[in-house]
Protein backbone atom coordinates (compact mmCIF):
# COMPACT_ATOMS: atom_id res chain seq x y z
CA UNK A 1 0.00 0.00 0.00
CA UNK A 2 1.28 3.49 -0.81
CA UNK A 3 0.09 5.64 2.08
CA UNK A 4 2.48 8.42 3.04
CA UNK A 5 0.67 9.45 6.24
CA UNK A 6 -1.01 7.33 8.93
CA UNK A 7 -2.77 8.63 12.04
CA UNK A 8 -3.87 6.37 14.91
CA UNK A 9 -4.88 8.71 17.74
CA UNK A 10 -6.94 7.49 20.71
CA UNK A 11 -7.23 4.09 19.05
CA UNK A 12 -6.70 2.35 22.42
CA UNK A 13 -3.97 0.00 21.24
CA UNK A 14 -1.94 -1.37 24.15
CA UNK A 15 1.07 -2.61 22.16
CA UNK A 16 2.80 -2.31 18.83
CA UNK A 17 3.86 -5.70 17.49
CA UNK A 18 7.00 -6.36 15.48
CA UNK A 19 6.73 -5.33 11.82
CA UNK A 20 3.30 -3.80 12.56
CA UNK A 21 3.58 -1.28 9.73
CA UNK A 22 5.90 -3.16 7.34
CA UNK A 23 3.18 -3.30 4.66
CA UNK A 24 3.15 0.53 4.47
CA UNK A 25 6.39 0.82 2.52
CA UNK A 26 6.01 4.47 1.45
CA UNK A 27 4.97 5.78 4.88
CA UNK A 28 6.65 9.09 5.75
CA UNK A 29 4.57 10.35 8.69
CA UNK A 30 3.19 8.22 11.55
CA UNK A 31 1.15 9.65 14.42
CA UNK A 32 0.45 7.27 17.33
CA UNK A 33 -0.54 9.73 20.05
CA UNK A 34 -2.91 9.24 22.99
CA UNK A 35 -3.23 5.48 22.90
CA UNK A 36 -2.48 3.16 25.80
CA UNK A 37 0.81 1.75 24.51
CA UNK A 38 2.91 0.22 27.21
CA UNK A 39 4.90 -2.11 24.94
CA UNK A 40 6.59 -1.51 21.62
CA UNK A 41 8.11 -4.74 20.32
CA UNK A 42 11.57 -4.93 18.76
CA UNK A 43 11.44 -4.10 15.05
CA UNK A 44 7.94 -2.63 15.35
CA UNK A 45 8.85 -0.01 12.74
CA UNK A 46 11.27 -2.11 10.70
CA UNK A 47 10.53 -1.88 7.00
CA UNK A 48 9.62 1.81 7.18
CA UNK A 49 12.77 3.01 5.47
CA UNK A 50 11.05 6.19 4.19
CA UNK A 51 9.53 7.23 7.53
CA UNK A 52 10.65 10.77 8.43
CA UNK A 53 8.30 11.76 11.27
CA UNK A 54 7.25 9.53 14.17
CA UNK A 55 5.09 10.78 17.03
CA UNK A 56 4.38 8.45 19.98
CA UNK A 57 3.21 10.96 22.58
CA UNK A 58 0.81 10.66 25.52
CA UNK A 59 1.01 6.90 25.95
CA UNK A 60 2.10 4.69 28.83
CA UNK A 61 5.51 3.58 27.57
CA UNK A 62 7.87 2.78 30.42
CA UNK A 63 10.81 1.24 28.56
CA UNK A 64 12.14 0.76 25.07
CA UNK A 65 14.60 -1.73 23.62
CA UNK A 66 17.68 -0.65 21.70
CA UNK A 67 16.01 -2.33 18.69
CA UNK A 68 12.75 -0.38 18.86
CA UNK A 69 13.68 2.02 16.06
CA UNK A 70 15.80 -0.35 13.96
CA UNK A 71 15.42 0.19 10.22
CA UNK A 72 14.30 3.83 10.38
CA UNK A 73 17.14 5.18 8.27
CA UNK A 74 15.20 8.27 7.07
CA UNK A 75 13.79 9.29 10.46
CA UNK A 76 14.61 12.91 11.27
CA UNK A 77 11.91 13.74 13.84
CA UNK A 78 11.00 11.54 16.81
CA UNK A 79 8.65 12.64 19.58
CA UNK A 80 8.17 10.53 22.72
CA UNK A 81 6.74 13.22 25.00
CA UNK A 82 4.43 12.51 27.93
CA UNK A 83 5.23 8.86 28.43
CA UNK A 84 6.62 7.17 31.53
CA UNK A 85 10.13 6.56 30.22
CA UNK A 86 12.73 6.40 32.96
CA UNK A 87 15.78 5.05 31.15
CA UNK A 88 16.70 4.61 27.50
CA UNK A 89 19.12 1.94 26.25
CA UNK A 90 22.58 3.21 25.47
CA UNK A 91 22.49 2.62 21.70
CA UNK A 92 18.80 3.21 21.01
CA UNK A 93 19.50 6.05 18.54
CA UNK A 94 22.71 4.60 17.08
CA UNK A 95 21.35 3.82 13.61
CA UNK A 96 19.22 6.96 13.29
CA UNK A 97 21.83 8.89 11.31
CA UNK A 98 19.54 11.68 10.07
CA UNK A 99 17.65 12.24 13.34
CA UNK A 100 17.70 15.97 14.07
CA UNK A 101 14.67 16.48 16.35
CA UNK A 102 14.03 14.49 19.49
Amino acid sequence: MFLSCRTLVKAKFSRISEYAFAHLLALQFLLLNSNTFSVIQNDAFNGLSHLQYLFIENNNIQSLSKYTFRGLRSLNHLSLGNNNLLVLPRDIFRDLHVLTHL
